[in-house]
């Protein structure tokens, strides 16, 4: 048996597990079952949750035992819909039957107090942050941002720092290595569109910076794709000079429609200004 062999059987009967101890939390007559007589156990009978969910109680009981069978997403849901569980039970049903994590789905917003509280905790930080959605407009900001970026508060619309890294000279006169760094930054889009292609704001965005930039299309239809990982960048300041940044992008847990990105200055990078 192999060491993949071991985990799977480990997760399998871990699944078994929780659905048998989400089982006997369930009364069964909140679900409409007659409850004479004496009950063997606590809660729903892995026949019941089989019957109330339309499955075979053989294939349901498989599932308890931890066999390897392979249930569909339907076929979960139907299931945490029977045990009432609640969002964060289905997705850790759904990750521990398939094997993959399943990250919690984005909100519609923000809470309302989520980003300025945060901003404000970091509004006094020398170094630059900025809180962005999931379509790239900026939501708060620092001075130090607005000092090595762009006033933000100056750009129309809905402050997209995309759009501004695409089409304003300013971005390329800030950015070191604008062409590869706008590249990476069109991929890392293109995987948040790709987790959430039913966000109409977020398609929106996509068709405005078709039509407003030919460098977004082109980087665009080369399909790259890249996670929201650390990265370097290299930026360039009429007054300070040259200065490189470890940007590192945080998320709130109850939140993940919004990045907020830190700065970080890297030891050694910085150079004057030119003149």
């Amino acid at each position: 048996m192999t060491p993949g062999d071991v985990q799977d059987r480990f997760r399998r009967e871990e699944l078994g597990r929780f659905l048998r101890t989400r089982r006997s939390a369930i009364d069964p007559a909140d679900r409409g079952l007659a409850v004479g007589g004496r009950r063997r156990a606590r809660g729903l009978l892995r026949e019941e949750v089989a019957q109330l969910a339309g499955l075979s109680a053989t294939w349901y009981t498989f599932l308890e035992q931890g066999r390897d069978i392979r249930p569909s997403a339907g076929t979960l849901d139907q299931i945490a819909t029977v045990l009432a569980l609640s969002p964060d039970e289905r997705r850790f049903l759904h990750a521990m039957a398939s094997g993959r994590a399943v990250p919690a789905q984005a909100e519609d917003g923000p809470r309302a107090d989520l980003v300025p509280s945060i901003a404000e905790s970091l509004r006094q930080s020398p170094h630059p942050f900025y809180a962005s959605n999931l379509s790239g407009d900026v939501l708060a900001w620092n001075d130090a941002a607005a000092e090595w970026f762009t006033d933000f508060g100056a750009l129309p619309g809905r402050r997209s720092l995309v759009r501004w890294l695409l089409t304003e000279p300013e971005a390329r006169e800030r950015l070191v290595d604008w062409a590869d760094h706008v590249r990476d930054t069109v991929a890392r889009m293109r995987v948040v569109f790709a987790d959430r292609p039913d966000d109409d704001r977020l398609r929106a965005a996509v068709l405005e910076l078709r039509e407003s930039s030919p460098d977004f299309v082109r980087w665009w239809d080369e399909q790259r794709v890249l996670e929201n990982r650390s990265w370097l960048r290299r930026m360039r300041h009429p007054v300070h000079g040259r200065r490189d940044f470890r940007v590192t992008v945080l998320r709130a847990v109850d939140d993940n429609s919004t990045s907020y990105l830190l700065h970080v200055p890297v030891t050694g990078t910085d150079l004057p200004a030119d003149g």
